[in-house]
């Protein structure tokens, strides 16, 4: 079936989508050149497709001047990097550090075509704790890694992100969950037994 293909596409990302109506969608694609009958026919039912989108954490924009939406084109927008580059004007080491590697004084740290702060190519997380446990937790819990220890949590995530203290704050974080299934375990079973970390 092809909406489950997209769903497994679009499931990977946190994204919002945004509907623009027929007049305000200036750019023509295949979609909005084809009759309503075919367009018909592709839709399927508008309320086991917004369920699915909020089972994957997806945000359905509808316009204020429709009560309904269809949708005829998606475009996938990663919001995580978005944040994370509002949230590095923010924080005064990596503004520091921006100067800095614009004016050409320090190596490692580049700009990006899209004004995110990078090191070595690794966007630059700034100190915001609950932005850097959303991506820990995300690197942790998603189905496809199976609950990586710390080491294979930190190799994965080095390739992509860079903050200062990278390997305590993994390290640190899987403490956390280790001690959250010490507690869930005693409460469970009523055993008490210790875990050499």
């Amino acid at each position: 079936m092809r909406q489950r293909r997209w769903f497994e596409l679009v499931k990977d990302y946190d994204c919002t989508i945004h509907y623009h109506p027929g007049k305000a969608n200036v750019v023509a694609d295949a979609l909005s050149r084809k009759n309503s009958g075919d367009l018909m026919s592709m839709i399927m039912e508008q309320e086991q497709l917004i369920k699915d989108f909020v089972n994957m954490r997806i945000d359905v924009v509808v316009p204020p001047t429709s009560s309904k939406a269809i949708i005829s084109a998606m475009v996938a927008e990663p919001t995580l990097r978005n944040r994370i580059k509002d949230a590095q004007t923010k924080d005064k080491f990596l503004c520091k550090m921006r100067e800095r590697a614009l004016a050409g004084n320090i190596r490692g740290f580049v700009e990006a075509p899209d004004d995110t702060l990078t090191y070595e190519w690794r966007v630059c997380v700034p100190k915001d704790e609950n932005l850097r446990r959303e991506i820990l937790e995300e690197s942790h819990c998603t189905p496809y890694t199976v609950h990586p220890g710390g080491t294979k949590m930190y190799r994965d995530l080095r390739n992509t992100f860079w903050w200062r203290n990278m390997k305590g704050s993994i390290a640190s974080f899987m403490e956390q969950l280790a001690q959250l299934y010490i507690e869930e375990i005693v409460r469970l079973h009523g055993v008490r037994f210790r875990l050499c970390l």
